[in-house]
This record gives structure tokens, C-alpha cells and sequence, in this order.
């Protein structure tokens, strides 16, 4: 939602969701990483479903 509200001009939304997320989320690495996953975690193949680690 940050990421929209940037790209649609809404500066005031944007630092509000920001605001709520790092409220929530305070160890979050989402805008480091890029990823939702952490840096560490393995990922499998689509097709392995019996191996999930998450």
C-alpha cells in the first residue's frame, strides 16, 4: 500500500500506512530485503509440497 499511495501522489497516506505497517510489523526486513520472506528461510521447488519449511 505504501508503494501505491507513493506512486499515485497520496504522500500523506502513504507515511500513514508506512506508520501502521512498522507498528505492526517492528521486525519486518520487507523494505531491506524486498522480499516477504526472511533472507534465510529455504525455498523449495512449486512442486515439493510435501517439503514445506515455512
Amino acid at each position: 500500500m505504501v508503494k501505491s499511495y507513493d506512486a499515485l501522489g497520496m504522500k500523506d497516506l502513504s507515511a500513514s500506512s508506512m506508520r501502521v505497517f512498522k507498528d505492526t510489523f517492528p521486525d519486518s526486513k520487507i523494505f531491506q530485503t524486498g522480499s516477504r520472506m526472511s533472507v534465510t528461510a529455504k525455498k523449495s521447488a512449486w512442486w515439493q509440497i510435501w517439503n514445506i519449511t515455512n
